[in-house]
């Protein structure tokens, strides 16, 4: 199955540039105009990573991502942010930003370091899962074992 990416931005020209460079990825794009339009895709399917616009009309790409990911907390997010913003680096230390016009290999980088991290994050966190059940069980055949060997003793 091939990753999955949101692109939250209304300027079609960025969406068909962001697509355009991303084609030949093993991603599938979905796009959303703004952050209603957003949140209705998020409720009908699951996606890695959600790249959006900083500056959204409804709320903030700042904002769509924070909800975003504490509503599904293996997705990650970037903000795109428009060379002419102020700095937003200290708002948004948590989720990567790049600026218009950016450099495609870069912003190609970033969105393949970005989902190689969201997958080592989920298959970590499956890691530990399973090895917290098999300390349960490794725990509980201990106990059993203990509880063989005080019988067989007359303890």
């Amino acid at each position: 199955m091939n990753a999955r990416i949101l692109l939250v931005d209304g300027e079609p020209s960025t969406q068909e540039a962001i697509g355009r460079l991303l084609r030949r990825e093993p991603y599938e794009i979905f796009s959303a105009d703004d952050a209603p339009e957003g949140f209705r895709l998020l409720e009908r399917i699951s996606v890695d990573l959600i790249i959006a616009n900083h500056s959204l009309p409804s709320m903030s790409g700042e904002e769509l991502l924070h909800r975003a990911c504490a509503h599904e907390d293996d997705v990650s997010g970037l903000l795109i942010k428009d060379g002419h913003e102020p700095d937003i680096e200290h708002v948004a230390p948590s989720f990567p930003t790049v600026c218009r016009p950016w450099n495609d290999a870069e912003l190609k980088l970033l969105v393949k370091h970005l989902m190689q991290t969201g997958k080592l994050e989920r298959e970590n966190a499956l890691l530990r899962a399973q090895l917290r059940v098999q300390q349960a069980h490794t725990s509980s055949l201990q106990e059993i074992l203990l509880y063989l060997g005080h019988h067989r003793t007359g303890h």
